[in-house]
């Protein structure tokens, strides 16, 4: 039995350290796909990367960062991210959010103790207020 064990592990050794060889001194010659930008689910992760950041800046910019649950993120026809979130306050409380990512990629966001910032207020009335979009979360 013992035998049969060593065989086996002398088997997937030899397999890893032959896969490790190829790897580090075989051809260099990686293929990368061509991505198309038109592509409707290249663009579907495209949107979702570029909220996924945006949710890290939101969230980073905030008293309590690790407080945040999101409510919606929208991406919107003209590249702008909307999204709507909750998180802790400097008191203890929770305050409903929001904050855009405009289309230049600026992304003002509320301060979480003195209210509506008059950066965010106008950015959300250009690029979300009364506009529909696509939603980027994940659905239940």
């Amino acid at each position: 039995m013992r035998t049969r064990q060593y065989i086996s592990f002398g088997v997937f050794a030899i397999i890893l350290v032959v896969g490790i060889m190829l790897r580090l001194f075989g051809e260099s010659g990686t293929q990368f796909k061509t991505v198309d930008s038109t592509d409707s689910d290249n663009q579907a992760l495209i949107r979702k990367l570029r909220s996924l950041n945006g949710v890290q800046v939101v969230a980073s910019r905030l008293r309590y960062p690790d407080s945040i649950k999101l409510e919606s993120v929208i991406y919107m026809s003209d590249d702008s991210v909307c999204y709507q979130f909750c998180a802790k306050n400097g008191s203890g409380g929770v305050n409903r959010n929001y904050s855009v990512e405009t289309p230049e990629g600026s992304i003002p966001v509320n301060d979480d103790d003195n209210g509506p910032d008059d950066s965010v207020v106008t950015a959300w009335n250009k690029y979300c207020s009364h506009k529909q979009g696509e939603s980027v979360m994940a659905k239940d």
